[in-house]
């Protein structure tokens, strides 16, 4: 077989499977950033309730300072105007505490499935003293 007979042969066949290839592609490296091409919106929650979480039988009396947190997120803007502050869940975990008076990073859950992101938490961290 002749060099050239390696292009010409079935050139067609070949063409319709380099565009198929090609569409393929296209179709499967298309939908990998769907949130990339909707337009997204921010939200402000300024007075957002900080919760704790601790084991059912831990009954000992504990103060969170602050008892508030300023939260931003960003979301699809048909979910940004359906978002409530009850969809955002923000705790301290107790099993982070390691001492009497600690310091420890606030957990915030947004709702993932539905495209939020957590963009900013004022503050960070929270202070926890076990008052007994």
């Amino acid at each position: 077989m002749a060099k050239r007979d390696y292009i010409l042969h079935n050139f067609w066949w070949k063409i319709t499977s380099l565009l198929l290839a090609i569409i393929v592609w296209i179709v499967v490296h298309g939908t990998d950033r769907p949130n990339d091409i909707v337009p997204r919106s921010k939200r402000r929650f300024a007075h957002h309730t900080l919760s704790l979480m601790r084991e059912s039988t831990d009954k000992r009396p504990i103060r969170i300072t602050p008892t508030e947190v300023e939260i931003v997120v960003s979301a699809p803007i048909m979910e940004a105007t359906r978002l409530a502050d009850s969809d955002i869940q923000t705790f301290v975990d107790m099993g982070d505490v390691e001492g009497r008076h600690d310091k420890v990073r606030i957990r915030v859950f947004v709702p993932g499935s539905r495209g939020v992101k957590l963009e900013s938490i004022t503050p960070e961290e929270a202070t926890v003293d076990i008052l007994e």
